[in-house]
């Protein structure tokens, strides 16, 4: 055995040794006493019927909303739908970027709000 697998083995040796010795339990007893115990995740029922969350509960409800979202507005929109349309018509012209990207999300948008301007106005007649 060379001395670099010696000193590998000695030192899994010892971080095994460490790991089953070390009980969790101390670790948590031990924030419990320097913080008075961690509510992360708390619901509080107040007397008049509504709930409390706590910051780290608010703060995750409102990620999954910004996550969830742009996938909602996409999926009910035909924004989607009109990009792959100019997409395909990009390369059944042969050019391979020459309106690019940028113009064509920006025509695809302008035509989205111009469909669903008359869904929110009612004819524009």
């Amino acid at each position: 055995m060379s001395i670099n697998t010696k000193i590998l083995s000695f030192l899994g040796a010892v971080t095994a040794a460490v790991c089953i010795t070390t009980s969790p339990t101390l670790a948590q007893s031990g924030l419990e006493q320097a913080f008075g115990g961690l509510p992360a995740l708390t619901v509080s029922d107040n007397s008049n019927g509504t709930a409390t969350y706590s910051l780290s509960l608010q703060i995750l409800m409102l990620m999954t909303a910004l996550t969830v979202l742009p996938s909602l507005v996409l999926g009910m929109t035909s924004f989607t739908r009109v990009i792959i349309v100019l997409s395909l018509l990009r390369q059944a012209m042969g050019t391979q970027q020459t309106p690019p990207n940028q113009v064509l999300i920006a025509i695809a948008m302008f035509l989205t709000f111009f469909h669903h301007g008359t869904d929110l106005h009612g004819d524009l007649r």
